[in-house]
């Protein structure tokens, strides 16, 4: 699997390029990924080289992410993957459902 290992390490570069220099999380992360593909695959698949990707560059072990896959197409001439990485911690949502009728 040459051609993976060669796609994570690109993935590990540019996300330690990209990582601000305070970024500290202490927890959990919201990783959040947008998918535009050159052909239709398993997002799982994508997802776990992605992910051992980003905790190698982020020094943070894989199971405190959070994964959200807002989108996955194919068909794209230019394939990428955009990817939020966002602090638990300092950016919460909380909903409080109300009980079913």
């Amino acid at each position: 699997m040459p051609e993976a290992e060669s796609y994570q390490s690109s993935v590990t570069h540019l996300t330690r390029l990209a990582r601000p220099a305070d970024f500290n999380p202490l927890n959990q992360l919201f990783i959040c990924y947008q998918l535009f593909l050159r052909r239709n695959m398993d997002a799982d698949n994508v997802l776990k080289l992605v992910n051992d990707a980003i905790a190698k560059a982020l020094d943070v072990n894989d199971s405190r992410f959070l994964p959200i896959v807002l989108s996955k197409s194919s068909g794209h001439d230019d394939p990428r993957i955009v990817l939020s990485i966002l602090d638990a911690d300092q950016y919460k949502v909380e909903v409080t459902a109300c009980p079913v009728l």
